[in-house]
């Protein structure tokens, strides 16, 4: 039998968020992407955000609802952005593990941008 290549997508990265190093880790399963974004090398809050099947042709996403963690605005905000990136290219729910520090929103549009231009969804 012939065998298939593991069925996990995955890509790892490191990048200066305003001096910090941050680690990104994307996996992509059968169905959900999972993503962690740390500064700290823990794994920090855990949000799962499914799609909208009522959303027409954008990238819109259901709420974000935390698992584990700290339940702040600005968590939500990550989550939501993060989610609109993912779900442009792919309709699988997301699972996010966010641990940063700060609410720069400069930083927090790096990250958006860095996830995106890495995307393997």
């Amino acid at each position: 039998a012939e065998q298939q290549p593991f069925p996990v997508k995955s890509k790892q990265f490191t990048a200066d968020i305003g001096g910090k190093e941050t680690q990104f880790v994307i996996n992509v399963y059968s169905n959900r992407v999972f993503i962690i974004v740390t500064q700290n090398g823990k794994p920090g809050t855990m949000i799962h955000v499914s799609r909208d099947a009522g959303a027409g042709g954008g990238g819109s996403s259901s709420l974000p609802r935390v698992l584990i963690g700290k339940r702040d605005d600005y968590i939500s905000v990550y989550a939501k952005k993060i989610a609109e990136v993912v779900h442009m290219k792919c309709s699988k729910s997301l699972l996010l593990s966010l641990s940063v520090s700060g609410e720069n929103p400069q930083d927090f549009r790096s990250i958006v941008q860095l996830l995106g231009e890495n995307g393997i969804w």
